[in-house]
């Protein structure tokens, strides 16, 4: 099966996305398309567990972005793949 985006990119909630690496999870948001503002990075040992360790981490993702002095609209929202990563 070819590698897509669809494997190294996931919709955690909102407005944050969390983009796959073998050995780390960044989380993050995307400002327009293909403009990824990383937040937090964890290696991958670190976040495997419950759904509550990903909901907390992805609202405070979605906190501490929402703090930045961008223009309106920050970020991208929604799940979407194809409005934040071009093919």
């Amino acid at each position: 099966m070819p590698h897509t985006k669809l494997n190294y990119i996931r919709h955690a909630s909102g407005i944050v996305w969390e983009i796959k690496t073998a050995d780390a999870r960044l989380f993050g948001a995307f400002h327009k398309l293909d403009c990824f503002v990383a937040y937090m990075g964890y290696a991958v040992k670190l976040v495997k567990g419950p759904p509550e360790l990903y909901n907390g981490i992805a609202s405070e993702v979605e906190r501490e972005l929402n703090k930045l002095e961008l223009n309106v609209p920050k970020f991208v929202v929604g799940g979407n793949i194809i409005n934040v990563v071009s093919s």
